[in-house]
């Protein structure tokens, strides 16, 4: 089995830990963590799209989605939350206190 700590290695940004079952590769953003109740999916489907997959006139981000029976769990850096809060009179979001 192996183990991979993370005070082994001097690390910088553009690291990344692997072994055979993950890779981690490290961010300098801070990330936020949200959940979309189904009720609330339809207005947030422009910004869910616009950080897929991004736009023309600013870098990728960082974004993740899981969806459960219940809800959608998001995880985005700056740029795809800021979508989310452009759409904010339609697209309801519940955002964790704090950020990863």
């Amino acid at each position: 089995e192996e183990t991979l700590t993370l005070q082994e290695v001097a690390m910088d940004e553009n690291d990344v830990l692997s072994n055979s079952s993950f890779t981690i590769s490290l961010l300098r953003a801070s990330l936020s963590v949200g959940r979309v109740l189904p009720k609330g999916l339809q207005g947030c489907a422009f910004p869910l799209l616009k950080s897929m997959f991004g736009s023309i006139d600013t870098d990728t981000g960082f974004f993740s989605l899981t969806q459960e029976m219940d809800e959608i769990t998001l995880l985005m850096d700056e740029r795809c939350r800021a979508a989310f809060d452009a759409a904010a009179a339609v697209a309801t979001v519940e955002y964790a206190p704090n950020k990863w």
